[in-house]
């Protein structure tokens, strides 16, 4: 594989997704490579040593890994506050991002942040 050319050891499924993740870091320079698996981080940051401050571990990132979505379970009050201005992101969600309203640990209702309102 291209970006390892002086690795000599076998092509596991570890080293291409370090492979993806140096090409991703490389066009993104402020990315960061996140895994839970010790030996596949410690392997990420001896061969890809210039970007070693963007590899981390889920419990140690700092951002929320994003997801595609948000769960809130608002009270009376903030609930009452999303629904009359649905064009004031309270939830500060992403351009469409969704958002997901629990009550009693069930789904009450789903919307989508367009960058503008929730939908």
């Amino acid at each position: 594989m291209e970006p390892f050319k002086s690795y000599s050891g076998d092509w596991n499924n570890d080293l291409k997704i370090i492979a993806c993740a140096k090409s991703f870091l490389d066009a993104h320079p402020e990315g960061f490579f996140v895994t839970n698996d010790r030996s596949q981080r410690l392997l990420a940051k001896h061969l890809l040593p210039t970007h070693a401050a963007h590899i981390k571990s889920e419990e140690k990132c700092e951002e929320p890994i994003y997801t595609g979505y948000k769960v809130v379970t608002p009270d009376d009050i903030e609930l009452a506050e999303f629904y009359s201005n649905l064009e004031n992101n309270i939830y500060q969600l992403l351009t469409n991002q969704y958002l997901v309203i629990m009550r009693d640990n069930q789904v009450m209702d789903q919307y989508i942040w367009t960058g503008k309102k929730y939908v």
